[in-house]
């Protein structure tokens, strides 16, 4: 396996020059915040969740409202430098340490996201906390696997390094408000448990058409699991845990083949969703009306001014017209797999058997 995790990595990933996975000015810092991180303990703020499964739009959602409300939120920046915001803050060189994140993302060849055309730099996308915590744990080595139970949620264990996160970003990032915005599908079916470690907690939340979701899925973990190289932008912002995953995964789809692999993947794709949305949906149910705010992919697409205004509404933040004309929500053709058209009749079947819609 260590053979297999080498040689793919220096066949497959771009070096450009560049030193991979050794990031701009830590080598040559050995100060962290956590001498600091008291001095943010007065900072007071109010963490709004965007909630659904993987592939349910949440990014999308995530960005439109980055770009209208004066909220902080979590950046590629923000996670990779983590243990250093404060610093680079303190000392006036936070747009240094961005511009030359920037250049390092350049080098590598990382424009995008590359499971989609989600731009990627120093500070897009609006990304998960799930990486921080994935990182931060156990002195910065993650011991959860993704698609397993012990995922990197938000937990009465992880809640510290949670706190640090949204008062870090509320220090370098100063928004207008208090407010946090936040997304990290392996939280969904998860926010009771959140709304009881911060009561004032809301959360926005994003359905999609089981079928286009299991798809994206698919596409996604095909991507990582079985895709032509490895991706550098994950490489260089997961966690180990989640790179031990990845090589696992292609070194068992090496063995079995293509054929079986892509199988074997669909499957998996079918049942997170399947295993997963009921559990989401209950846990949102449970919540007080005035916690949370439902709303669809589709509708999202189709009436973006709408749906942005509504959830700022809701989140208690008043937008004239102009800035929620900012949105670049454009509704995209749904190109089913080959693999789902075959499958489709019988995702619908498990869908009505366990009782979950087959369209939002």
């Amino acid at each position: 396996m260590d053979y297999f995790i080498r040689t793919t990595i220096n066949k497959h990933l771009p070096t450009a020059g560049v030193q991979f996975n050794q990031l701009p000015f830590l080598a040559e810092s050995s100060c962290s915040d956590n001498e600091d991180v008291a001095s943010l303990s007065n900072i007071q703020f109010q963490p709004i969740f965007i909630t659904g499964i993987h592939r349910s739009g949440t990014t999308l959602l995530y960005e439109q409202l980055c770009k209208i409300l004066p909220v902080a939120y979590v950046t590629p920046y923000s996670i990779l430098y983590y243990n250093h915001l404060i610093e680079a803050e303190d000392n006036g060189q936070t747009s240094v340490y961005i511009n030359a994140l920037h250049k390092y993302f350049q080098l590598l060849g990382i424009r995008n996201r590359f499971i989609d055309t989600t731009p990627v730099s120093a500070l897009n996308p609006s990304e998960e906390y799930c990486f921080v915590i994935g990182r931060q744990r156990n002195g910065g080595l993650s011991t959860s696997l993704p698609f397993t139970k012990n995922f990197p949620t938000l937990t009465s264990k992880s809640h510290k390094t949670f706190d640090n996160l949204c008062r870090k970003l509320i220090y370098i990032q100063k928004p207008k408000s208090n407010i946090v915005l936040l997304k990290n599908p392996w939280d969904y079916g998860n926010e009771a448990e959140i709304l009881k470690l911060y009561p004032n907690a809301k959360f926005i939340h994003i359905l999609r058409n089981p079928l286009e979701v299991i798809n994206s899925l698919y596409l996604a973990m095909s991507h990582y699991a079985n895709g032509i190289q490895f991706d550098p932008y994950v490489w260089t912002i997961g966690a180990p845990s989640f790179k031990s995953f990845i090589c696992t995964e292609r070194f068992i789809s090496s063995l079995i083949g293509t054929k079986k692999a892509k199988k074997r993947t669909f499957n998996k794709a079918k049942n997170m969703y399947l295993n997963n949305a009921s559990i989401g949906f209950n846990s949102i149910q449970s919540l007080p009306s005035n916690k949370v705010y439902t709303t669809t992919y589709s509708n999202l697409i189709e009436n973006p001014i709408e749906q942005l205004g509504l959830i700022c509404q809701f989140i208690g933040i008043q937008v004239c017209q102009e800035q929620l004309s900012k949105h670049n929500c454009v509704k995209k053709p749904f190109k089913p797999s080959d693999i789902l058209e075959e499958n489709r009749q019988s995702i619908i079947e498990q869908l009505n058997k366990r009782n979950l819609s087959t369209n939002y």
